[in-house]
């Protein structure tokens, strides 16, 4: 038994210390292509490796590795340990093998550090997976986060991100949600942690069966290394006959300028069952500095692509909506200081243009005072509205096209039913908060090449308030 103990340790710990002398020696393209799995560097770039790699000195200039446990299970190995670094530092970590072609590789690696229970403080750098989790990032939205290799994620809205199991799966309704909120230095109607935590704990309260636990502070690594005062607090509610468990951590950018929500959201009975997930993701959250496009304040020209660079302004818009039943119209002008002419014809529900030619749609985002937020796109399939001939915004009035230098118009119909969901209490005609009430709306302008490609943002207008009104007569 010693003997196969002994054998296990060092088949498995000889694939790692070989990595670790590449990565010490400089090497990192051969401690990742050499050493990793396929699965590996499919979850995970070499520029993410790197990264990875180099925010540790423990391992990146490592100078004695420790392992205490190591096993075989079902063609997987696993191996725990600490490195030491050469300026002193340890780090605790757990490597994830599997056999390709006969030899071992690494399908993962993950750091212990910091956490989401007991006094959130972040000593140093919060802990992190990568391997057989993707990595998350988008400097739009100013982080990036690793989340497991079987989960999914959807954009929500413009500032939204929701992560889950895929459909079918019990993860999937366990899901961990990431919000950005602007302050007040952006235009929003945040001024502080405290604020944010009020409102959202006020929305709860209206759920039935709702339990808030007082608000805890945190300590958070935010940008730069900074770290920054957060709260996170408890929940528990009753949505459609079903309990719900909720964890809620509202942080701030260290610049100011935005608020992120972490939420993890689980029926009661798989609430702790899926706990570990949410709690390794937040542990590798990474805000990402200003330069990185987090936080820079969007001008009304598109900064995402130079090629075709749109103004968007608001021309008219209604005053006052206050009949949720009837419709309402926004009116835009477009400015097109790009090279290439924009073809409103192209402005299709994507079920009718999933093929090679560009399109260019817009997207219609709204927020009420506690952050809730609502988007909908010209190619939405939303409530019913004979006003809208059907849809919720996909009945606009627009150009022909938009040749180099001119300009156009685009009018949006809504139905105020579009809305009701941000200011209605479960579909009754009685407002949550009493009318009128300014909703902060933007409106952006995307362009998508080919379906493999990305949407890529080209305007944006300023955000701009709608009076939301009631008649209930």
């Amino acid at each position: 038994m010693l003997l196969l103990v002994f054998f296990v340790n060092k088949t498995l710990t000889k694939i790692i210390n070989a990595q670790l002398n590449a990565i010490k020696a400089g090497k990192l393209e051969e401690a990742y292509y050499a050493y990793t799995s396929s699965q590996f560097q499919k979850n995970v770039s070499l520029e993410e490796f790197k990264h990875f790699v180099q925010q540790y000195p423990a391992l990146s200039k490592n100078k004695k590795a420790h392992f205490t446990s190591w096993k075989i299970e079902n063609n997987r190995g696993y191996v725990k340990g600490t490195l030491t670094g050469e300026d002193g530092s340890t780090l605790p970590i757990e490597y994830r093998m599997v056999k390709e072609s006969g030899q071992w590789k690494i399908l993962s690696i993950k750091t212990e550090e910091g956490g989401i229970v007991s006094s959130r403080k972040s000593e140093g750098k919060k802990g992190s997976t990568i391997g057989d989790w993707k990595t998350f990032s988008d400097p739009s939205l100013g982080y990036r986060i690793q989340y497991p290799a079987d989960w999914i994620w959807k954009k929500d809205s413009e500032t939204t991100i929701i992560f889950s199991g895929e459909e079918g799966t019990d993860a999937y309704y366990s899901t961990v949600t990431i919000q950005n909120l602007a302050s007040t230095k952006m235009g929003g109607v945040y001024q502080s942690v405290d604020e944010v935590v009020k409102r959202i704990q006020d929305q709860l309260s209206q759920a039935e069966n709702s339990t808030v636990t007082s608000s805890e502070k945190i300590d958070f690594q935010a940008e730069g290394g900074e770290t920054v005062e957060g709260k996170m607090f408890l929940t528990q509610y009753k949505m459609q006959g079903e309990d719900f468990k909720q964890l809620v951590i509202v942080v701030p950018r260290a610049d100011g300028k935005i608020f992120y929500t972490f939420t993890y959201t689980s029926p009661v009975d798989q609430y702790d069952k899926f706990y570990k997930n949410a709690d390794a993701m937040f542990k590798t959250w990474e805000i990402l500095p200003a330069n990185a496009g987090g936080t820079e304040e969007k001008s009304k020209t598109s900064n995402a692509d130079s090629s075709l660079p749109v103004e968007l302004s608001l021309v008219k818009k209604q005053d006052v909506i206050d009949d949720y039943d009837k419709p309402y119209s926004v009116t835009l002008k477009l400015t097109n200081k790009g090279s290439e002419t924009i073809n409103a014809q192209r402005f299709l529900p994507f079920d009718k243009s999933w093929n090679k030619d560009d399109i260019y749609f817009f997207s219609f985002c709204c927020q009420r005072p506690n952050g809730e937020s609502s988007c909908w796109t010209t190619a939405d399939r939303g409530a019913k509205c004979s006003a809208t001939r059907g849809y919720n915004a996909a009945k606009f009035d627009s150009f022909e096209s938009i040749p180099t230098g001119k300009e156009g118009q685009v009018t949006f119909h809504f139905c105020g039913s579009a809305f009701s969901e941000l200011l209605l209490n479960q579909g009754k005609i009685v407002p949550t908060i009493q009318p009128p009430k300014t909703l902060t709306c933007q409106i952006s302008l995307y362009h998508r090449g080919t379906s493999a490609e990305g949407d890529k943002l080209i305007g944006q207008t300023q955000p701009f308030g709608l009076d939301f009104g009631f008649n209930l007569d």
